[in-house]
């Protein structure tokens, strides 16, 4: 699930030397993570990612462990340039960037989303600040971790408005540099941290992306974070107060009101991906529903819906279902 570069061949960009080689380090940390996102499944190998078919552009602006802002900030550059979607950032730093922090502006504007992991300090994010986390740019999307039985994570770092949600990111078993079937860790270690929760929730948005492809990055990540599911244990911890659910979130369904250009009725969007036959549905107190309008998606994913007795009813709620 390597992506290629027609241009070379080369299957990603080294800031540190400059070349098409990205190959990983003594820590492995970058196959790890990428093992989480994006191993080929279904294959009778190894382990299995959360995206099957990604395509992963490995853009090295660590060397064990260690980096600076110029070399993130060129692996920025060379992902943008070469067309990625999504970017998953597992590194954390308690020191802001300004020109970190255009760089992901940058990415933003050209539609990408920022995936970056909350950090493994125990830290309140909102008292000890975590960056890229607490930069307060809306295409970055900070992830906690939690463990098997759904707490969260032991040295997770958490936080009410900066951390968005969480994932699971304790026990991990993934790939590892060594060689093409060599998995970590071996003898019943423990491989934990907000690393492998944030790919979790990369995988995700690029499942997002190819289920509906006509989304913004803005709608990418309302899906993402209107599916969590809540837990106590992330009550007042992530903006959420939940943890991914990758079948809620392929799932979704958003209704978003069209602005209105005349006095005609009120109008809504129904987007629900591809060839998808929805019910929408209204209510007067978020309790009785009842469906008012069935029609399928176009090819772009949507239908648009005219409420024509908006104007002389009372308050009016709408949702819409899709069918199984």
């Amino acid at each position: 699930n390597m992506w290629v570069n027609p241009s070379d061949g080369g299957h990603g960009f080294n800031a540190f030397t400059g070349t098409n080689n990205p190959s990983d380090d003594g820590t492995s940390h970058g196959t790890m993570v990428a093992g989480v996102l994006g191993a080929v499944g279904n294959n009778g190998k190894g382990v299995c990612g959360v995206a099957w078919r990604v395509q992963m552009m490995a853009c090295k602006c660590l060397n064990n462990g260690s980096g600076s802002d110029s070399t993130v900030i060129a692996c920025i550059n060379y992902a943008l340039a070469n067309g990625a979607k999504i970017i998953n950032a597992s590194f954390d730093s308690p020191t802001p960037s300004l020109a970190l922090s255009n760089a992901i502006v940058a990415a933003r504007d050209a539609g990408v989303i920022w995936v970056a992991s909350a950090g493994n300090n125990t830290y309140n994010v909102e008292v000890n600040p975590s960056y890229p986390t607490c930069y307060g740019i809306d295409n970055v999307v900070s992830v906690a971790y939690t463990t098997r039985t759904d707490a969260l994570g032991g040295f997770s770092n958490y936080g009410a408005t900066h951390v968005a949600l969480a994932a699971p990111g304790d026990q991990i078993y993934t790939t590892f540099a060594a060689t093409d079937s060599y998995y970590w860790p071996p003898n019943g270690l423990n491989l934990a941290g907000t690393s492998f929760s944030a790919p979790y929730v990369s995988g995700a948005c690029a499942l997002l992306m190819a289920q509906y492809p006509a989304d913004s990055y803005q709608q990418i990540i309302s899906r993402l974070l209107s599916s969590t599911d809540p837990l106590t244990s992330l009550a007042g911890k992530c903006r959420t107060g939940g943890r991914l659910n990758l079948r809620k979130v392929l799932r979704t369904i958003l209704v978003a009101t069209i602005p209105a250009t005349n006095s005609g009725p009120f109008q809504l969007r129904v987007s629900g991906g591809l060839n998808r036959t929805c019910t929408v549905e209204v209510s007067t107190n978020l309790t009785t529903w009842s469906p008012v309008f069935t029609n399928t998606t176009s090819a772009n994913g949507t239908f648009d819906f005219a409420d024509e007795q908006f104007a002389s009813s009372p308050q009016r709620f709408f949702r819409a279902t899709a069918a199984p």
